[in-house]
C-alpha cells in the first residue's frame, strides 16, 4: 500500500511538471558569461555561477547522456533551494551522482553534443579570463 502510495505521489508530481512544462515558454538554458541559467529540468537549480564550478564532465545513465556540473559547494546550492521538492530530487542527484546539477539535451532544442561543446567553450573561456581561481 505504501509503495502504491508513494508511486502515485512521484508519478503524479511528475506529470504535473510535464504538464507545466508544456506551456511554459521560457528558455531551458542560458548562457551568459557569468553563468548558467538552468531552467531545463525538474530538479533545476536556477542560476549556476561559473565562478562556483569546479569541472563539468559527461555522466552515462542508462544510454542516456547528462553534463554533470560539479560545484565547489554543492550543499550551498541543495540549501538556497526553496521549493523542497527540488532540493530532495538535488540531495538524491547528489548522493547518486556526485552532483546536484545534470542537464540533457532532451528537453533542450539542441543535440547532447552541442550541448556539452556550449558549456565547455563558455567554462574555458571564463577560466582562461580569471587565471587566479
Amino acid at each position: 500500500f505504501i509503495v502504491g502510495l508513494l508511486s502515485i505521489i512521484f508519478f503524479g508530481a511528475g506529470g504535473i511538471f510535464i504538464f507545466k512544462k508544456l506551456w511554459d515558454n521560457s528558455p531551458g538554458l542560458i548562457v551568459t558569461d557569468i553563468g548558467i541559467f538552468d531552467n531545463s529540468g525538474a530538479g533545476s537549480s536556477r542560476f549556476i555561477q561559473w565562478v562556483d564550478i569546479l569541472y563539468i564532465q559527461e555522466k552515462v545513465v542508462q544510454k542516456k547522456h547528462f553534463v554533470n556540473i560539479v560545484l565547489k559547494n554543492p550543499q550551498q546550492y541543495i540549501d538556497n533551494q526553496k521549493s523542497a521538492i527540488k532540493r530532495k530530487l538535488m540531495q538524491i542527484n547528489y548522493n547518486s551522482f556526485g552532483t546536484v546539477i545534470g542537464i540533457s539535451a532532451s528537453g533542450l532544442k539542441c543535440s547532447y553534443d552541442e550541448l556539452k561543446a556550449m558549456l565547455d567553450n563558455k567554462f574555458n573561456d571564463y577560466k582562461s579570463k580569471n587565471i587566479n581561481l
